[in-house]
């Protein structure tokens, strides 16, 4: 073949799926905005606090099935093998990893919304254009890749559409359902109760027969709360001894209200998409889980905002829905192009400000729920504008650590010690509790460092007291705690 005849299919075909290409490279240049204006260091919390040192240990970890399965490996078995071909610092796969898996969340919906919506192409484009640059799926991209991974193969799965004797694609169904299971707890009981609901809606009206599409999702996803409830965070899942939280399901219910308020109007306006298009499950499966977070079991408690961040695909899909409904019905009022173009504008406002601002002149409304949402995109554990100190005091400690001595890190700092020194460097994570809480584990070292903001600086609430530092850079400082 000829390399004009090359050229020439290769823009046929690019003109043939010019929407999907077209959203899938806008949604990755958006999300790219933040990575791009941190430079060379992290965005998001989960990413320099878990990715990273995870994808670190995985290299050298030797897990059991069961431990590998509890888990959700799935993104594992991408990043750690880029890891160890590569030899490069693992923040630089999750900045690119992170662009490349919203757009790639983008195309799965858009592929939804054309198959299982029957939307023309256009109107599946403009509907995942607005999810794209809503501020809620934003804060997904930010730090939960697990999530928008298995999203993908989830959603992907919906749209295996085939006949329901055709093998091919039930076991293309099975696959992906079952990669969505390996990708992360929450999407995994969503993919449970898609099954359900799916076997349900049947009940009655036809011949029960279990399909392989059913059959092998099922069977990953009882191995896996299997493997979960020999875990560590089995315990958390207990309902016996622990305590019931109704302000822990309020707070969830309060935080839902925030992020969806501003289309929840037009979402109710187009909730006959959910009956139709059979995503009930998934509004009704978010919200048992926000409910869930009402009841003993440190683990339940602590999800309830995950859950409220899942229901951002189908609230905007049906709040899409209810746009167009309304723009139908106003079309030939006065004002009503103004009225459609101000929602739009509040949007895209939203987005700019949530992607652009540094978190120290974060837009005051995106600063409400701290735990939950974090009040700019340009950050990850710390502020944007502490990066590089941090990266120096890293540096400094490199040559200042030997074998008698310890970095006794914060969760917010324990990422970046394991992306920045040598893997043999003694680290102890102490978690969310304050450094010199943990000097109890470091009983056998001379020497113990840790890294914290200078006085009257920082986040978290943690002072260390009666310690001095004994190197500063910038607001980032190097404590000798003994």
């Amino acid at each position: 073949m000829r390399f004009g005849e090359i050229l020439s299919e290769i823009s046929a075909r690019a003109s043939r799926y010019k929407f999907a290409l077209a959203i899938f490279l806008v949604s990755l240049a958006i999300r790219a905005i933040p990575e791009v204006l941190s430079g060379p260091y992290p965005v998001g919390f989960d990413t320099i606090s878990f990715y990273v040192p995870n994808t670190i240990d995985w290299t050298s970890m030797g897990l059991s099935p069961l431990e590998t399965l509890a888990a959700s490996p799935m993104m594992y078995f991408f990043t750690v093998p880029i890891y160890l071909l590569t030899k490069t610092n693992p923040i630089l796969i999750y900045k690119v990893a992170g662009p490349a898996l919203f757009g790639a969340l983008m195309l799965a919906t858009f592929r939804f919304c054309s198959i299982v919506l029957s939307w023309t192409e256009k109107t599946s484009f403009s509907a995942t254009l607005l999810a794209s640059v809503y501020f809620v799926v934003l804060r997904v991209s930010w730090d939960a890749y697990r999530v928008e991974l298995g999203l993908v193969f989830f959603l992907l799965g919906m749209s295996a559409k085939g006949g329901r004797h055709s093998i091919k694609m039930e076991v293309l169904k099975s696959i992906l359902f079952s990669a969505a299971i390996l990708s992360n707890e929450l999407v995994a009981l969503l993919v449970g109760a898609s099954i359900i609901f799916d076997w349900l809606r049947a009940f009655g009206r036809e011949a029960q027969t279990l399909r392989i599409s059913q059959v092998v999702p099922f069977g990953v996803l009882g191995l896996t709360a299997f493997a979960i409830l020999q875990s560590p965070m089995g315990a958390g899942l207990s309902i016996v001894n622990g305590s019931p939280s109704p302000s822990t399901a309020f707070e969830a219910s309060t935080f839902a209200l925030y992020c969806y308020w501003l289309i929840l109007p037009l979402a109710l306006l187009g909730a006959q998409l959910a009956r139709n298009a059979g995503i009930s499950f998934w509004l009704i499966a978010c919200g048992l889980g926000i409910g869930a977070s009402a009841l003993p079991g440190s683990l339940l408690q602590s999800v309830g905002d995950r859950w409220v961040l899942l229901l951002a695909i189908p609230t905007l899909l049906m709040a899409f829905q209810g746009y167009g409904k309304l723009c139908a019905s106003l079309s030939r009022r006065r004002g009503a192009a103004i009225l459609r173009l101000s929602f739009l504008v509040v949007i895209v406002t939203l987005a700019t400000l949530y992607s652009l601002l540094p978190s120290q002149a974060a837009f005051p409304y995106f600063a409400q729920f701290p735990n939950s949402m974090p009040s700019s995109l340009a950050q990850s554990s710390i502020p944007l504008s502490d990066g590089p100190y941090v990266v120096q005091s890293m540096k400094w400690l490199s040559k200042a650590l030997d074998g008698h001595s310890v970095l006794i890190a914060h969760l917010s700092f324990y990422g970046w010690a394991r992306a920045y020194l040598d893997p043999r460097d003694n680290v102890i994570n102490s978690l969310l509790s304050p450094p010199q809480d943990s000097l109890d584990k470091a009983a056998q070292f001379t020497h113990v460092f840790t890294v914290w903001w200078t006085p009257g600086n920082g986040w978290y609430g943690i002072h260390l007291s009666g310690y001095s530092p004994i190197m500063v850079y910038g607001d980032i400082a190097i404590y000798e705690l003994r």
